[in-house]
């Protein structure tokens, strides 16, 4: 209405509530993007099979893109059947630091391959061993996988797949990046029967600095508890 008057005649009839009106959009990442005007999102990642939307600003925004008691986003979750979660610049770049970790180690111990390739991989867009061994041939157009890479490939994904404790051992061992591991500190940990959150939280401060001794005390210490944090049975 002219001057917004049919904005100010709702809002009076809602006895001063606030009141906004979105465009729809056919994109869904347009609908976001116009929800969350004028902060600006650098970036959004949508989970069909979680029904999750991450959406990235920066962490000068984060508390404005959330909302005072956490208004603003419960507001933005009213307006879809998905859980839109706003995360801040500096947490998006450290959880996909991790992710890559994960992948990076998944992909290596699961398929027995270098981490150039590994790389090559995640940089293609393939999350899980699931994908490798079972996607369409053509997803495999990657300049440096010939044939016999990615047939050798797609073999030990599916051995993997196929079995599924194999697949879990695998999936728990990739999921030490979330304490904080790297690549290199995981496989070390495996080799000492290490496999899992749960062997990390157990662990006293020594332990953990007789497999990995370039850690210092204290590091090692917030390791464990960072491990424990993440293990339901510290929880309960």
């Amino acid at each position: 209405g002219q001057g917004a008057k049919n904005i100010r005649a709702i809002q009076e009839y809602l006895g001063g509530e606030f009141v906004d009106f979105i465009e729809h959009k056919d994109d869904f990442a347009q609908i976001l993007v116009e929800a969350f005007n004028p902060i600006q999102l650098i970036s959004i990642q949508i989970d069909e099979g979680s029904h999750v939307v991450k959406v990235c600003v920066s962490d000068e925004d984060i508390g404005r893109a959330i909302g005072k008691f956490s208004n603003n986003i419960r507001l933005i979750n009213g307006l879809t059947d998905y859980e839109v979660l706003a995360i801040s610049e500096s947490e998006w770049h450290k959880s996909e630091g991790i992710e890559n970790v994960r992948l990076l180690t998944l992909f290596q111990t699961g398929l027995s391959c270098d981490e150039e390739l590994a790389q090559f991989l995640i940089d293609n867009n393939f999350s899980s061993l699931e994908e490798v061994a079972y996607v369409p041939e053509n997803e495999f157009d990657i300049e440096e996988f010939d044939a016999d890479t990615v047939k050798a490939l797609r073999e030990n994904a599916r051995s993997v797949v196929e079995n599924p404790s194999e697949l879990k051992r695998l999936n728990n061992i990739a999921d030490l990046a979330g304490c904080g591991f790297n690549t290199q500190e995981i496989s070390k940990l495996a080799e000492a029967s290490v496999i899992s959150i749960e062997d990390v939280a157990d662990l006293g401060t020594f332990d953990l600095l007789d497999i990995l001794p370039h850690f210092e005390e204290e590091e090692a210490k917030t390791l464990i508890m960072k491990a424990r944090s993440n293990d339901t049975r510290y929880s309960e």
